[in-house]
């Protein structure tokens, strides 16, 4: 009897650990996204406010049309920075799949 107790009680060890690396890797993706999402808006507002289309790491070919949306700051935020508003959405995509 105690064979099969003992057996159960393994069990039972090893599947909470899995659920316990999986709420890490839950936990972990959503504070990376968090943390990339704040630092990523605070860059944007420093840069709206300095009105420097350079620092805002676009093409060259958008530049005008940034130029123009200078004082929208919606629009301005959807043109800034690419790359790493790209790196957010993946962030954000990887956080969504651990948490459902």
């Amino acid at each position: 009897m105690n064979n099969h107790l003992a057996h159960w009680f393994k069990y039972q060890k090893n599947q909470a650990r899995v659920f316990k690396e999986a709420h890490w890797l839950r936990s972990e993706s959503c504070q990376r996204h968090t943390l990339h999402k704040t630092t990523l808006t605070k860059q944007k507002e420093m840069f709206f406010k300095e009105k420097n289309v350079a620092k805002w790491g676009i093409p060259v070919e958008d530049t005008r049309k940034a130029v123009d949306v200078i004082d929208d700051a919606e629009i301005a935020f959807s043109m800034m920075l690419p790359a790493e508003t790209k790196k957010g959405e993946y962030l954000g995509e990887e956080a969504a799949f651990f948490t459902n």
